[in-house]
């Protein structure tokens, strides 16, 4: 049970994030505090030379004014106030010989041997001072040592011990290495505050998600404003959420509506399928009712596809196949397959349209938005009547009107006709179900583009599809 839970707990994104917040943050107070101590280290050394030059400088001073004895013995008198092994200075030849030195003992004991470079005369024509720091076997602490010209003939070297130097940084890293383990517990704290509330949102999502697979399709994420990107995935997901239920809600539409249209057909197949049976083998209807058969199975395969398209078209589901396609091609064949219906009713049929108008868009979807509206009008229609079909283009769209002298739609059904199943009052003696024009709309709008109507009663009908050029 525990090695789950510490694998568990290895696979979560709030762990991974607050490890890689703890490292980051320790990595950076310690570097921090890194930089801040070697500049107080170099801040401590830059102290020390300055004194070390304020010696050098007074030994000049004394020299100049009552030469070497009397600069030598003012600067041991100064050295000899401060411990043995805290100061010293010699005073050298140019060729290397001492001249004289700050210590009794040999060897400048606790001080050791330090040897002057060889190459340290000329080193000093070009530098007014040179330093270096030394760490002596028989001395504690390390040493700096500074050599300066002070006449023509003279390498003036002087040492100061850093014991109090390397007494504070010592303190002051032993502080930096007791401050390292709550430097590093703190940041293992706000790293992972700061991940919880980073995957806040995240974790808000999981929730709904979960809450949503068990029924509850109303819940949504809340948008709170906090951040931008899980802002953005709180508005995703409700909007996919919304397509779904959408889309779940058009299907126990759909379902609801197919059952109810279902039933008249069925009802028509099951009793011819009684005759057939109950019929004489040599009844000369069976021919009759073997087609009949077939246009009612006709009709509920082309309910059961429309309704589906329309489904599909509503959810945003459907696909498009765009091409490049002539507008003027696509409804000239439309009237070709619907002359034979137009010349039995007598009805006058008028084209206008530029020679040629080319789109991009889905040859298959404008051809039923085309066929649906066109036989529309020729259903409603009567006998003599007049239908035209015409294109405009402009700078960005392209209109598509259809005008006919039928029945006409009364106002107040206007605001309904591209319902599913929906049919005016005036043309329930009509053949059909009422999808056609919720085909047309359906499409359309997936096309990016619109359909509106206006009717007069008993005067006509002009239907308008605006598609994008």
């Amino acid at each position: 049970m525990f090695l789950n839970q510490i694998a568990h707990l290895n696979k979560s994104l709030v762990f991974s994030l607050t490890i890689w917040y703890t490292i980051i943050f320790a990595l950076s107070s310690f570097a921090f505090l890194s930089i801040f101590y070697f500049r107080i280290q170099a801040i401590t050394t830059e102290r020390s030379d300055k004194e070390l030059i304020e010696e050098i400088n007074e030994f000049a001073r004394f020299k100049k004014d009552g030469g070497i004895p009397s600069a030598i013995e003012e600067l041991l008198l100064e050295i000899e106030s401060v411990p043995e092994e805290e100061m010293f200075f010699r005073l050298f030849a140019i060729d290397g010989r001492e001249i004289k030195t700050s210590n009794l003992t040999s060897n400048l004991k606790p001080w050791g041997n330090i040897d002057i470079p060889a190459s340290i005369h000329e080193t000093l024509k070009a530098n007014k001072y040179i330093f270096e720091t030394l760490t002596i076997p028989e001395h504690d602490y390390k040493v700096r040592i500074a050599y300066s010209l002070t006449g023509p003939s003279e390498i003036l070297q002087i040492g100061m011990s850093l014991k109090e130097n390397e007494k504070y940084l010592n303190i002051f890293r032993n502080l930096l290495i007791s401050l390292m383990p709550p430097i590093f517990l703190l940041a293992m704290i706000i790293g992972w505050l700061m991940a919880k509330k980073a995957l806040a949102g995240v974790e808000e999502v999981s929730q709904t998600a979960t809450e949503i697979s068990r029924g509850l399709f109303d819940k949504r994420v809340q948008v709170k404003n906090q951040s931008i990107e899980i802002d953005r995935l709180a508005v995703a997901f409700n909007h996919m959420v919304d397509q779904l239920q959408d889309l779940l809600r058009a299907m126990r539409d759909m379902t609801d509506n197919i059952a109810h249209d279902l039933r008249s057909p069925l009802a028509r197949i099951r009793g011819i399928a009684e005759m057939t049976l109950l019929s004489n083998a040599e009844n000369p209807n069976f021919e009759e009712m073997a087609a009949s058969t077939v246009e009612e199975c006709d009709n509920l395969i082309d309910l059961i596809n429309t309704m589906l398209d329309i489904t599909e078209a509503e959810a945003g589901v459907i696909e498009l196949q765009i091409e490049n396609l002539d507008l003027g091609i696509l409804i000239s064949d439309a009237c070709d397959l619907f002359r034979p219906l137009v010349d039995e009713k007598n009805i006058r049929l008028q084209v206008n349209m530029p020679e040629k108008i080319l789109l991009k868009s889905d040859k298959h979807k404008l051809q039923r938005i085309v066929t649906n509206l066109l036989e529309n009008a020729i259903k409603y229609t009567p006998e003599g009547g007049e239908i035209s079909i015409s294109v405009e283009r402009h700078n960005t769209c392209v209109n598509i009107i259809f005008k006919d002298t039928g029945i006409g739609i009364p106002k107040n059904e206007l605001s309904h006709i591209f319902n599913r199943f929906y049919r005016c009052e005036t043309s329930r003696s009509q053949d059909g179900i009422g999808l056609g024009l919720s085909l047309v709309k359906v499409f359309a709008e997936a096309l990016k583009g619109t359909v509106a109507v206006s009717s007069t009663k008993n005067k006509g009908s002009i239907f308008t599809v605006v598609m994008p050029a």
